[in-house]
């Protein structure tokens, strides 16, 4: 009891030492890379900059740490997500000593001052200071008084944890530190960026000025292939005109690949069935059905709602939702797994409900303790006879406040589950109670409902139809008798060919890709291909999964060549042919389109070309596309600048030639507020130079990455 009653008296103290180590990620420079400890891979660098090493082990920590933070807010780290975090925490390293350095060169520092400030001072307070939960009252604001208590925790000769929190502490104060010093550094460049008047009033003039078009599309479509040839000096000379396009900036692979498939075998899925079998009786007489569904990870989550014919997605919904109480259907194939379904209860409910409803919201300035108080005296206000609508109107924090609380008719299954629940399964019309959600607390009012449907609520137990080790086994001794006589990439493609198997391509892959088209997650795939000689084959298979959105997985084992090295700069026509064909091909279409549309109006030019008249209403120069035609650029800076009823030339655009016709205007005006058109034509300016800037400081400090030369496959 004396161990439970300590761990009590320093609960405070563990809460603020894992929040700290959540919220440090952000700010640390890491773990320093001379440390003791042992060789290999953790001494290596993981690139360079400025010819100084960026250590392996800081890169390694900072993507760890940012790791834990992902998983502990509650979300799933899939292999997708866990290469994202890597490149974040790679450039986040990169970008930090890149400003760091600058920003000393500057001059830029923090005073011992500014930094006490950043704890201390409630009107300059880091922001992650601030929103550390163990420095706050009960109200939720920052307290002074809870920081110097816990500094001064760290002295308490009764903390077991002093030394571990004070390391903790020290990390976290330098992060504070180099974070400001970076926002200093930022705001530097960010504040050099000014928009005048009339670059503001132009960014809202093409926000806000609209068009309404008349316009004709020749698609290239109509145009056949043959009616137009092409040569290598013309995709020469495309290539050479259109540089900045294709070049590249490293260097980059080419891989072709064999792959074996893991599918679940007949034995597999006679397996899932039999454990679907084995389960009915147990699922038919268990009392807490919810838990039973989450404890044998069922595929279907327990649903605990009344469901009306229509909201259950199932083949089987008509023989499930006809059963009575108690009965389990089954077991059927469904999506990939066997399923039995039990219908758990009936109850009459009504399909819609009109009622009314007062929200009260916890937010930085109101507490749950406060929210509770307040819905209680609005609560017994109306007890007493006090006016709905009255009090919506004046207290609710939802929007539907405007209309006295008023939501009108809602259909049932449709509102959070507590809401759902209270207003369709517990209470009828004339009732006036309240319910939480994650939205706040509520007190409703249910104005209309009649019960007139039978809704069912049903559970399904259902078990994935996965492949075995025994098939994955065969599948992987499928691809190691492959490697056998495949030597060479030319040995692959003959093998393939002979055994009727299908040759994949992947290609530009850089020293970061990670996923192989249709496949899933392969980073090892691409570390082999950068070490590597061109036309070699892997010695080894590699196993690569991916997961579909609903958690199903597939699997293959691939056996891949090295099919091309494309070097940095400007690449071969014969690298890049395909593109390149297509665009010049449409660019010749183009031409013989254009000597098509003769006519100065119109409909003399749809006459002339067998093409129709459209119309697209409220075309912006700063739409992401076009109403009835999609993203197409040119003919949007086209249209921007016609004068009404002007007829424009023929525009070659993504898919066709357009000719365009302004039929109505509606002019933007001037902006009601300049200082914010300033603000708001600024910002993407600001972001752009500073994304700029780094790029350019990155290049100037030969900035490399080298993680890829580190890992192993």
């Amino acid at each position: 009891m004396a161990i439970i009653g300590k761990i009590r008296e320093r609960v405070g103290l563990l809460v603020f030492i894992i929040a700290l180590a959540i919220v440090a990620f952000l700010l640390m420079d890491g773990l320093s890379s001379s440390g003791g400890g042992g060789g290999g891979v953790q001494q290596q660098a993981a690139g360079s900059l400025n010819g100084e090493p960026l250590s392996f082990n800081e890169y390694e920590t900072r993507v760890q740490q940012l790791t834990n933070n992902y998983r502990q807010s509650g979300q799933t780290v899939d292999d997708a997500t866990t290469y994202r975090l890597r490149e974040q925490a790679w450039n986040g390293y990169v970008e930090e000593k890149i400003s760091s350095s600058e920003a000393k060169k500057l001059g830029l520092s923090v005073t011992n001052d500014e930094l006490s400030g950043l704890f201390m001072d409630p009107n300059n307070l880091h922001p992650t200071v601030k929103s550390t939960t163990i420095f706050q009252d009960e109200s939720g604001n920052y307290s002074a008084d809870r920081f110097k208590a816990y500094i001064r925790s760290f002295s308490d000769p009764n903390n077991p944890q002093a030394a571990q929190q004070r390391q903790i502490w020290k990390n976290f104060e330098q992060g504070v530190e180099r974070s400001q010093l970076q926002d200093k550094y930022s705001s530097l460049i960010s504040k050099a960026i000014y928009a005048p008047s009339f670059l503001a009033t132009q960014d809202y003039t093409d926000k806000n000025k609209k068009a309404n078009i008349k316009y004709i599309q020749y698609p290239y479509t109509d145009i056949a292939d043959d009616q137009v040839s092409i040569s290598d000096a013309d995709l020469n000379t495309y290539l050479k005109a259109n540089s900045a396009e294709f070049k590249q900036d490293e260097e980059t692979r080419e891989i072709e690949y064999v792959a074996f498939a893991v599918k679940p075998s007949k034995e597999d899925s006679l397996a899932s069935k039999d454990a679907v079998i084995n389960s009915i009786e147990r699922f038919r007489t268990v009392d807490n059905v919810k838990s039973f569904i989450s404890v044998n990870g069922s595929t279907d989550p327990y649903n605990d709602l009344y469901l009306l014919p229509g909201q259950f997605n199932s083949t089987e919904a008509d023989a499930i939702l006809s059963s009575a109480v108690g009965t389990v259907h089954g077991p059927y194939y469904e999506n990939g797994a066997w399923k039995v379904a039990r219908v758990v209860d009936k109850k009459q409910v009504a399909d819609s409900a009109s009622f009314r409803i007062i929200t009260i919201a916890p937010n930085a300035n109101l507490s749950l303790e406060q929210a509770e108080k307040k819905i209680d005296s609005l609560k017994t206000a109306l007890d007493n006879g006090a006016d709905f609508e009255s009090l919506a109107s004046q207290f609710s924090d939802d929007k539907s406040k405007e209309s006295g609380g008023n939501m009108g008719y809602v259909k049932l299954n449709t509102l959070p589950l507590e809401m759902n629940a209270a207003l369709f399964y517990e209470h009828q019309a004339g009732d006036v109670f309240t319910v939480n959600t994650q939205q706040g607390l509520n007190i409703i009012e249910i104005i209309d409902m009649v019960p007139s449907s039978e809704g069912v609520k049903v559970a399904v137990l259902g078990n994935e139809i996965v492949y075995s080790e025994e098939t994955r086994d065969k599948a992987f001794r499928e691809a190691s008798s492959f490697i056998t006589n495949a030597k060479s990439i030319d040995a692959l493609r003959e093998q393939a060919a002979g055994a009727n198997l299908t040759v994949q391509k992947a290609s530009d892959l850089s020293t970061t890709s990670y996923e192989l088209p249709n496949l899933g997650v392969a980073q090892d795939v691409v570390t082999w291909a950068f070490k590597a000689d061109k036309g070699a084959v892997c010695e080894k298979s590699f196993f690569v999964t991916k997961k579909s959105p609903t958690g199903k997985e597939t699997g293959a084992f691939i056996v891949p060549a090295l099919a091309n090295i494309k070097s940095a700069g400007l690449p071969s026509l014969e690298s890049v042919r395909s593109q390149i064909e297509s665009k010049v091909r449409n660019e010749k279409k183009a031409a013989l389109i254009k000597d098509k549309m003769t006519g100065g109006t119109l409909d003399a030019i749809a006459s002339a070309t067998g093409m129709e008249v459209k119309e697209a209403n409220d075309v912006a120069f700063q739409s992401a596309s076009i109403p009835g035609i999609g993203v197409e650029p040119q003919l949007q800076a086209a249209i921007a600048s016609l004068d009404a009823n002007a007829v424009s030339k023929p525009i070659a655009g993504e898919r066709g030639v357009y000719v365009a016709q302004v039929t109505n205007i509606t002019d933007a005006g001037s902006p009601a507020d300049m200082n914010l058109a300033k603000t708001t034509a600024a910002q993407p300016l600001r972001q752009n130079v500073q994304r700029k800037v780094m790029n350019a400081l990155t290049d100037a400090l030969n900035v490399e990455d080298n993680r890829h030369k580190v890992r192993t496959y």
